[in-house]
């Protein structure tokens, strides 16, 4: 019953109005230019106590031109924070920016060297709208595109050299199944492929020189999807293996192997810690000490340090704000600042 309080509370997209304040009316700390430039900072005298706040819900990626793991979002602040390795960094909340929100994506744009962030939730409305991030600043770049959605799944595609959106939940909770490809503009590409479904991952698999789709939940909160799906030039087509049953986790890629690795996440009745590696014979647990249970989490394959890099997410006793790195054999545990 404690599970089930915690997954509906991490679910829930309807906040107070405060939380969907522009950032600058929240009084966020800004270090930025006269010309509003979103600066990454880190104080080399409180680097080490410079921690980003807990939260869930929120969205990482790798941003290879700057060398670091980026996070945004989770109804925790609207800042954009950068792991190098060793600490964290700041970009403050100069407008415009996409102010607090949960359940998107963010995804690194190798064709446009850009990160790309569409949608999302506040607790007021369900989004539509889509920003770039150029290590600097954001920027809002389309007003056509996906109709308003959270917990869909996107991925980069480096075959087509485009950023694909899959699925997802409208305000009501109803699940999606349309495609969309971005490559400065949104184009949509599919109705057809897989069921209908919220909070689904995907993921290039370098193996299969495909995207991998694999989870969900549909419409109505019902049992989790455990198919698996391919998405090549020729189209969707569903993948003779079944996936662990897994939703509301973090899909990267093992940095040992190269295979697709599916971190905790929820099953029907549990919320796991554990990894799970994506083999030409189905899906087999890693052996390796787990991580605390989490879902709504995320995760980023840091591929100038060769780790993937897994923050946050709705433990058992709440939103966290825990580090931790996979080298391909273990995990290690990155000590924050004491609070």
């Amino acid at each position: 019953m404690r599970f089930l309080a915690l997954l509906l509370l991490a679910l829930a997209w309807q906040p107070d109005a405060a939380q969907d304040a522009p950032s600058s009316a929240l009084g966020l700390i800004t270090h930025c230019d006269q010309n509003a430039t979103l600066a990454l900072r880190s104080d080399s005298q409180n680097a080490d106590s410079l921690w980003p706040p807990a939260r869930a819900g929120h969205a990482m990626a790798y941003d290879a031109p700057r060398g670091m793991v980026m996070v945004y979002g989770g109804d925790a602040d609207a800042l954009m924070w950068g792991w190098d390795g060793t600490h964290w960094h700041e970009a403050g909340g100069a407008m415009p920016n996409p102010g607090r929100r949960k359940h998107m994506k963010l995804v690194y744009d190798a064709a446009r060297a850009r990160l790309l962030m569409f949608g999302g939730a506040t607790r007021a409305a369900t989004l539509g709208d889509t920003w770039e991030w150029d290590g600097h600043q954001w920027a809002r770049v389309a007003t056509d595109g996906p109709a308003a959605r959270a917990g869909y799944a996107m991925a980069y595609d480096p075959v087509r050299r485009h950023v694909v959106l899959f699925g997802g939940a409208d305000s009501s909770g109803a699940a999606k199944s349309d495609t969309w490809e971005w490559d400065g503009s949104w184009t949509k590409v599919a109705d057809d492929g897989p069921d209908a479904r919220k909070f689904a991952e995907m993921a290039f698999d370098v193996a299969s020189n495909q995207l991998v789709l694999v989870g969900g939940i549909p419409s109505g909160n019902g049992r989790i999807f455990r198919d698996a799906w391919g998405l090549s030039p020729n189209g969707w087509r569903k993948l003779q293996e079944q996936n662990m049953g897994r939703a509301l986790g973090a899909l990267s890629r093992d940095p040992a192997s190269g295979d697709l690795l599916w971190i905790g996440g929820r099953s029907d009745s549990a919320a796991n810690g554990d990894a799970l590696r994506r083999t030409s014979t189905g899906w087999i647990a890693v052996p390796a000490a787990p991580i605390p249970e989490r879902f709504t989490h995320d995760a980023a394959l840091d591929t100038k340090r060769n780790r993937v890099v897994v923050f946050g997410g709705s433990g058992l006793g709440g939103d966290l704000a825990d580090l931790w790195e996979w080298d391909g054999r273990r995990w290690t545990h990155i000590e924050g600042p004491a609070r």
